[in-house]
């Protein structure tokens, strides 16, 4: 984008406007890629810069989350020279973000990963042929309602189906207010559809399991080889897992893509109420059941098993909406575990600093 990049082409909005008051927007950069222990950003002015993390970010972060990464807005000291003669600077603090996509980090840490932050759209990327899986769907456009984003639904490979007619019929009754489109990197349907909505300083994340077509369609949007692919395999139509960092582009339109790696795990972090609006059918029920409390099995009274037995709800959805609040109770336990040991560190510190400081008076 060169010298035409301003900080509303790179995704700036009125909601950070205040930070202007006191600063230029010079002093702020976007994050466009996360390397281990370092940062590549972008000026308003398209300078591209490598950032390392303050002392006070460090000292200052209890939770992964805090981190910066890609999407973020971040305030930064003047520019330096690096060792290798390359333009640099620190970033002193992590603006606010409108939206976030984020789930429990795998493995046994309580803590957030935040994938992408300030985007507008979410692209939920499966392929029409043997991953689609409504199941994982849900998750994912649970993921993107709950992180304050649109979802979209891109259906990959549709190359690859004679007939869509019953994922569609599917999709339509699963999420009737979720845009979907096919798209195919072959024929290249589709993929119009998909850049009318990448309008100029729209920031936009594609998610989905390995091997849907992520990085080819990225590829596809921006009529070059920027992220690595490898050929579906034969046996089935599975494309291979390539892309290990995220990464932020620019389309032909001035959108704003950034691409992730394929998510082997999905652990949603999410509340109940948003789980209730994506599935209003089970959630509308559970309300009327005779105890608050009701599992939907064997009490008195219960309006879900009701309606299992009359047919309007189906044993499946049941299924899947029970998953997910287990889920979502889960990831709220460890997370409020997380923040009740980050309150017992904090206090323990200032208790500590406390004593010293008494001891030198």
């Amino acid at each position: 984008m060169g010298e035409t990049v301003d900080q509303y082409q790179l995704g700036w909005s009125a909601f950070w406007d205040r930070y202007l008051e006191d600063s230029s927007i010079q002093s702020f950069v976007r994050v466009i890629a996360r390397h281990k222990g370092a940062y590549s950003a972008m000026t308003a002015s398209g300078q591209l810069l490598n950032c390392f993390l303050s002392g006070k970010i460090q000292r200052g972060s209890v939770s992964n989350a805090d981190l910066p990464t890609v999407g973020d807005w971040c305030k930064i000291t003047d520019i330096f020279s690096n060792g290798g003669n390359e333009p640099a600077a620190k970033i002193i603090e992590v603006l606010p973000r409108k939206s976030k996509i984020t789930r429990l980090l795998a493995g046994t840490e309580a803590d957030e990963q935040v994938l992408a932050a300030n985007i507008d759209i979410v692209f939920v990327v499966t392929s029409i042929n043997r991953d689609f899986n409504i199941n994982r769907l849900r998750r994912y456009v649970l993921l993107a309602e709950h992180g304050d984003a649109r979802p979209v639904i891109i259906l990959s490979k549709a190359d690859l189906l004679d007939n869509p007619s019953e994922i569609l019929e599917e999709l339509n009754r699963v999420f009737p207010k979720v845009e979907y489109i096919m798209t195919s990197s072959i024929s290249l349907s589709g993929i119009e559809q998909v850049e009318k909505l990448l309008s100029s300083g729209t920031s936009a994340v594609f998610v989905g399991s390995s091997g849907v077509g992520k990085s080819t369609l990225v590829n596809t949007l921006l009529s070059e080889k920027v992220q690595k692919t490898q050929e579906v395999r034969a046996d089935d139509h599975r494309g291979k897992h390539t892309t290990s960092s995220s990464g932020l582009f620019f389309t032909s339109n001035g959108g704003i893509i950034i691409d992730t790696p394929g998510l082997r795990e999905v652990q949603v972090v999410a509340d109940n109420d948003e789980l209730d609006r994506m599935m209003p059918a089970v959630g509308s029920l559970a309300v009327t059941c005779k105890f608050t409390n009701c599992t939907h099995t064997n009490e008195p009274e219960c309006a879900v098993r009701a309606a299992l037995t009359q047919g309007s709800l189906q044993e499946e959805e049941l299924q899947s909406y029970t998953k997910l609040e287990r889920e979502l109770a889960f990831s709220k336990r460890k997370l409020d575990e997380r923040v009740a040991n980050d309150e017992r560190k904090k206090w323990k510190k200032a208790t500590t600093q406390n004593r010293q400081r008494n001891d030198q008076s």
